[in-house]
C-alpha cells in the first residue's frame, strides 16, 4: 500500500496562524494514530476527520487530526493510496507533485496565504510543513 503524508506544521502539526509561537512547547502533548503510525505532538486532544477525496487515479480518504486554538488550527493528516491501483498507476503517481499542490490548496480553501513551507519525512515517507496566515 503507498502512502502520502501530508505533514502540516511541526512534524504533522499544521499552524494556521501564529500560535504556535504564543504556546510553551510544554503544552503539547504526543498523540499516536496506530492506523497512521504515527506520533506527534498537538496542543490538546485532536479531533479526527476522515474526508474522501476524488483524484485522477480514484478516490484518497484524507485520515485529518487537528486541534482548534483560537483563530489557529494544528491538522496533522495523511492518506494511503488505494489498493486497487496497478503497479504501473502507482509509479506514476508522484506524492511530491501532489505536495506541491495541497499547501495553495488549503490556503485557497481556508482563505489563508502560505507564510513558509519546508519538506520533512517521517521514515521513508515524505511530507510538507506549511505555516499558514489568515
Amino acid at each position: 500500500m503507498g502512502r502520502m503524508l501530508i505533514l502540516l506544521g511541526l512534524l504533522t502539526a499544521t499552524l494556521l496562524g501564529c500560535a504556535r509561537r504564543q504556546i510553551e512547547l510544554g503544552d503539547f502533548k504526543k498523540f499516536t494514530s496506530v492506523e497512521g503510525r504515527f506520533t506527534v505532538e498537538f496542543p490538546g486532544d485532536p479531533k479526527q476527520l476522515n474526508r474522501p477525496m476524488p483524484t485522477k487515479i480514484g478516490t484518497i480518504v484524507a485520515h485529518m487530526f487537528s486541534v482548534q486554538l483560537g483563530t489557529s488550527e494544528y491538522v496533522a493528516s495523511y492518506s494511503d493510496l488505494p489498493d486497487s491501483l496497478t503497479e504501473v498507476q502507482r509509479n506514476r503517481f508522484n506524492a511530491k507533485r501532489a505536495l506541491d499542490a495541497e499547501g495553495p490548496g488549503i490556503a485557497r480553501a481556508t482563505q489563508s496565504r502560505v507564510v513558509s513551507e519546508r519538506n520533512i519525512s517521517l521514515g521513508k515517507w515524505i511530507g510538507r510543513e506549511w505555516d499558514l496566515q489568515s
